[in-house]
């Protein structure tokens, strides 16, 4: 079946900074009846709603998209607004935008994803990519004193998101992530389980980091990685998850 990405675009004041663009993202796919990908073992076919993976990075983006458009005239970077398709079957509608014409329109100086941040327990925040250029590690302890989380930095640009299909393409990134649980690619990923003003503290803090960068006169230096991690397989410029779940 076909699909689509969605992108919304913001244009920033600056006459010159509003041609780097901050990208500000997440997918708005998940598993349906658990054709693939699926950890549940019932003998009953059950959807999948997805409410963490990944409804809340969708209600992440909008809300994102609402309160900057509303604040746009303190908008000196453009910003980039998109929900990506079929990032579930192999990140490919991420991986589609970053081989388009649309995306060679843009200057996209650095990429904020949200995958799952709708669970936050015990205060306790995983960011990957904060390794991916220079000023990420200081940017983030230096907002996170106003909120105060648990931060997991994994400086690996590469990961299960679509994060990595801009990483590839020598993008800083950071992706926000507020852990795995036991209903992870199952059909108990329901709505009542999400912690909303946990997800609002969450996404105060993206937004805080988005108006960092567009503060920045010159913009995030990019640096690749030297990635120990295990838990996936190279092909090319494109990363085969295996299936494993982490425990962070």
């Amino acid at each position: 079946a076909a699909t689509e990405n969605v992108t919304g675009p913001t244009e920033g004041s600056d006459p010159v900074l509003k041609n780097a663009v901050i990208d500000i993202e997440e997918h708005n796919d998940h598993l349906g009846y658990g054709t693939y990908g699926s950890l549940y073992r019932g003998a009953e076919k059950q959807i999948h709603n997805g409410a963490d993976d990944n409804a809340s990075g969708t209600a992440g983006v909008l809300e994102l998209a609402q309160k900057i458009s509303a604040n746009k005239k303190d908008l000196k970077r453009s910003v980039l607004f998109i929900c990506f398709a079929a990032e579930e079957a192999g990140l490919l509608g991420s991986a589609f935008f970053t081989k388009s014409e649309l995306y060679s329109n843009y200057n996209i100086v650095a990429m904020l994803n949200m995958d799952m941040i709708g669970r936050l327990a015990d205060n306790k925040l995983i960011i990957y990519g904060t390794g991916t250029s220079p000023v990420f590690f200081n940017l983030i302890d230096s907002i996170n004193k106003s909120f105060n989380f648990t931060i997991t930095k994994t400086p690996d640009g590469f990961g299960p998101s679509d994060h990595s299909s801009f990483y590839v393409k020598d993008v800083p990134v950071l992706h926000f992530f507020t852990g795995t649980h036991t209903d992870y690619h199952s059909p108990t990923d329901d709505v009542e389980k999400i912690n909303s003003e946990g997800e609002v503290k969450v996404l105060n803090m993206i937004y805080d980091v988005a108006m960092a960068i567009d503060e920045m006169k010159i913009k995030p230096e990019f640096l690749k990685v030297t990635s120990t991690g295990n838990e996936n397989k190279s092909m090319g410029s494109v990363k085969v998850y295996v299936g494993t779940i982490p425990d962070y």
